[in-house]
This record gives C-alpha cells, structure tokens and sequence, in this order.
C-alpha cells in the first residue's frame, strides 16, 4: 500500500512550499507578481519584440531594489540564447539607463551608477548552446556551475531564447528516426503508438523536446526560478468570432509535447505528459506580442546602432492560467530603455 503512494523529496517539497508563498517582486506586467516556480512562455512572430521583452525581465531581475528605490530583484539570471541574438552591450545599456532614471528625482549620479551596472552585471549568466543536445546537457549541469560560481546568490530568472531555435534541425532527425512505411508492402501492422500524438512508443525517449521539459522540470523542483521560453509564432489561429478581438493574436503549439492554447477554453491547459513518463510543466503565463504598427522591430544589435530618438511600440496580451480575462500592456522601446506599460495605467 505505501509503495501506491508518490515519494516527494524533503529538497522538493521545501521548494513547492517557497514556490506558492513568496512572490520575487514587481516587473510591470499587469495581474499579480512572479512566484517563484511561474513558467512563462513569451510567443510572436519573427521580429515581435520578444527579446526586448526578455531584457526588460532579465534587467528587472539582476538589479538591486536598492540604492533609490530601483524595485530590482538583486537575483541572478541565467539566459541560454539559442538565437544568438541577445546582445550584451544593450543590456548593460539598458540597465545603465534603468537605474539612472533621468526622469527621477532618485536618479544616481555617475560613480553610483556605474557600480550598481557593475554589481548588476556580475548577476547575468549567458549560455549558447549550438544544438537542442547541447541546451539539455547544460540545463542538467546547471545545479553544479550554480554551487560553484553562484554559491550565495539565487538564480531566479531562467530565460531560454527560443525553444524553436532548433525546431527544423530537430525535426529532420527525428523524422529520419521514423519507422520505414515497410508495412504498406508487406502487410504488416505499424507499432503501437503514442495516444494523441502519433508518435511511436518506441520513440518517445527519442524526442528532443521530452529530454528538454524533462531537464527543465529538473531545475524547476530543485531551484524554483520563475522560467520564460520565447517561441516561434507560426501557425497563427483564426479569429472565428468579432469578439474574440479582445483576446489577441494567438499561435499554434508546434512543439511536442508543449500545449497549444484553445482561446475559447481559458484556462490554459497544463503542458501535456508524456504517456511514458511523468514529466510535467505548468505553463502559468503566456504573452503573445505583435508589433502596434505595421513595421517588424529590429533586433537588439540594430538598436545600438540606431541612437537618436526613434521609437518602437508592441503590444502584449497576457493569459494567466485559470483567468479567463486577457490582460493587455504596451511595450515601448528606443535606444537606451524598455518600458512596460500596463494598459489603463500612466
């Protein structure tokens, strides 16, 4: 009878408790505050501003709540940039001009600001992995750089820009893994497969994307940070109602076993289980993104070549699992800053 019972470690146990009881700290995206444990998927379509969204996250993260009421976390971040379009230079531009604040009456002065730029930066990790393989294997040995070179700082922010960056390349191998269609020749039954997905049983270990929420779930119980994943907008999903405008754009799941949102059954489902294992996400938020306008915003690098004063507008729409209300903020970006502003708010 006791062995019918799940075994949950004491490590695990303390970690869901922290989980669902102290939340990080303000970001400025509407609804309540991040808790520790939150997973986070940032969705759009190529050149929506999902980066800069992330740099406004990451710079929130890493910067102290103190000198001059910063609101900053003073946690570490670790992005793993399988893009390989985050930009270094930019961020720390960006959190030279968050804790400046020009328009502030608690702005720093220039010796201050640099050594909370310098503070806040030693709080930033960055990975770039060059295959799906390379990503797992580093999600795995995180605990370990953790203890050796993080050992009194808290990783709380996890960013993982994008889980589509190796879409294609993955797909091809595990399509050549696919059984030969032998038996349209020779009469005989294809093997079992998975329910609902198609996928051969067999080959379910196989998937990169199982190897991937398998090492994430890993890291979620064991460290508790709040985990965001930028993702391809690809298949957009059709509006069939005028109503349904209020809601947002939205997109197609085309990773699995990653869930699809169903915008007329909030709330968001929970990221799918792998019929052979018990791997298991819960994806708490989802952000889809869209240029206000009709132009694509430039990547990071191009805003530093940029200068000046030129401006950018996206708008965001947040779905928060078990809130049927779509909540909306806007995300204005120049050279030098990244500003969310929650729809409504001044």
């Amino acid at each position: 009878m006791l062995s019918d019972i799940p075994s949950e470690s004491l490590q695990n146990l303390l970690a869901a408790a922290r989980s669902s009881s102290l939340p990080l700290g303000p970001t400025g995206l509407p609804g309540a505050p991040l808790r520790r444990g939150d997973v986070i998927e940032i969705q759009g379509s190529a050149s929506s501003g999902k980066t800069h969204l992330l740099y406004h996250l990451l710079v929130t993260c890493v910067i102290p709540s103190e000198p001059r009421l910063l609101n900053g976390w003073n946690k570490a971040a670790v992005v793993f940039d399988l893009d390989g379009t985050f930009d270094i230079r930019r961020f720390r531009q960006l959190v030279l001009s968050r804790i400046t604040q020009q328009h502030s009456p608690y702005a720093l002065d220039q010796t201050g600001a640099a050594a909370v730029v310098s503070q806040s930066m030693r709080n930033l990790r960055v990975f770039r992995p060059s295959s799906s393989l390379q990503l797992v294997a580093n999600l795995h040995s995180l605990p370990l750089y953790h203890a050796s070179d993080l050992p009194s700082s808290e990783i709380a922010l996890l960013v993982i820009d994008s889980v589509s960056a190796f879409y294609w390349q993955d797909r091809f191998s595990f399509e050549d893994l696919r059984p030969r269609q032998s038996h349209l020749s020779t009469g005989t039954r294809p093997a079992m497969t998975d329910a609902g997905s198609g996928t051969p049983a067999s080959l379910s270990a196989t998937n990169i994307v199982y190897h991937i929420l398998q090492a994430l779930q890993k890291f979620q119980l064991s460290h508790v940070p709040v985990t965001v994943l930028s993702n391809w907008g690809l298949h957009p999903i059709r509006q069939h109602h005028a109503n349904d405008r209020s809601a947002g754009p939205s997109y197609g799941q085309h990773l699995h076993p990653f869930p699809a949102v169903d915008l007329h059954h909030p709330p968001i489902s929970a990221w799918d289980i792998l019929p052979t294992s018990d791997v298991r996400l819960n994806l708490t938020h989802q952000i889809t993104l869209r240029p206000a306008g009709t132009s694509q915003c430039p990547s990071g690098a191009a805003w530093s070549r940029r200068g000046g004063s030129e401006e950018q507008r996206l708008k965001g729409y947040v779905r928060t699992n078990g809130v049927t209300e779509v909540q909306t903020f806007s995300l204005r970006i120049e050279s030098d800053t990244v500003d969310l502003i929650v729809d409504g708010e001044h």
